[in-house]
């Protein structure tokens, strides 16, 4: 992390999270093309939509899900260093925006772990069935590495933003905390517009 924020390495940071992107999609793709998104979709909700709204979710969701794998990493990479960056200035952080964006980069590399093990376990759920005992078992072990290598990453992202922007880890994690709230508050709001367009068009069908 040091060498990556003294060296700037964006190249690097955007080559982790390219690779994040790639085994999102393939894993993604997976779960689609086996039936497994539509398979769990389909089980009873209670909702009382029409077929057709249901379909057209069903619809949306195995376009929507290879997308967001495809972008969100990049995403996530600017956002992230967008703030930190930002943050880091309240504690007297100094360093080029650049060593910002080549340290969370490369401090995505517990996801593309991550990732890549993803793509193992949707490919066995597949095989075994998303709803059997087997399957379901992976999926909760797939949720727990998910979490053990985000707390990795998390953790990378502490000390490349110290070694970005010159200031100790203590700044760096109020900063990263920060930082996450931000985020939190961002995807709550995401959250609600999508929510209240989903009510209006559902409420129109």
């Amino acid at each position: 992390m040091r060498e990556a924020a003294a060296e700037r390495r964006v190249l690097a940071g955007f080559i982790v999270t390219a690779a994040v992107a790639v085994f999102g999609v393939v894993a993604s793709g997976i779960v689609v093309l086996s039936g497994a998104a539509r398979e769990q979709l389909e089980q009873p909700s209670g909702s009382g939509l029409p077929p057709e709204v249901v379909d057209g979710i069903m619809r949306a969701t195995e376009i929507g899900l290879p997308v967001f794998s495809l972008l969100y990493p990049f995403a996530w990479w600017v956002l992230v260093a967008a703030l930190m960056q930002f943050v880091t200035r309240f504690f007297a952080g100094s360093g080029p925006f650049a060593a910002m964006l080549a340290v969370i980069g490369v401090a995505q590399l517990p996801l593309a772990i991550s990732g890549l093990l993803q793509v193992l376990i949707s490919g066995s759920q597949a095989a075994l069935g998303v709803q059997s005992t087997a399957g379901a078992a992976l999926g909760f072990a797939g949720t727990m590495v998910g979490l053990v290598f985000f707390v990795w990453h998390v953790a990378l992202v502490v000390i490349g933003a110290s070694h970005a922007r010159n200031i100790g880890y203590g700044e760096s994690t109020g900063s990263c905390a920060i930082s996450c709230v931000g985020i939190l508050l961002l995807l709550l709001l995401l959250a609600i517009i999508v929510g209240v367009g989903a009510a209006f068009v559902f409420g129109g069908a």
